[in-house]
């Protein structure tokens, strides 16, 4: 009941300040126009995209523990990928 009471709350703030929106699903980009004698500034976008994180290079620390067969030589190749995504 709480959850029916606060979602129509939400309502009742946005719906006079939203005067449209529109999605892009394939971008997930969202325009929304703000009603404009309210908002000054009216027309906003956002947007969520997926990048691919930057390479980075190895850590130095990860290098060293590495390159010591006594102390690396029985980590596994798992191990290692997960290591290197820190």
């Amino acid at each position: 009941m709480l959850s029916t009471f606060l979602a129509e709350s939400c309502v009742s703030f946005l719906e006079p300040l939203i005067e449209s929106w529109d999605i892009d699903l394939a971008t997930f980009g969202m325009e929304i126009v703000l009603n404009r004698r309210l908002i000054p500034g009216y027309a906003k976008r956002f947007e969520f995209v997926e990048r691919e994180l930057p390479q980075t290079e190895e850590e130095p620390g990860l290098k060293e523990f590495l390159r010591r067969q006594s102390v690396g030589g029985d980590v596994t190749e798992e191990e290692i990928e997960f290591s290197k995504r820190g």
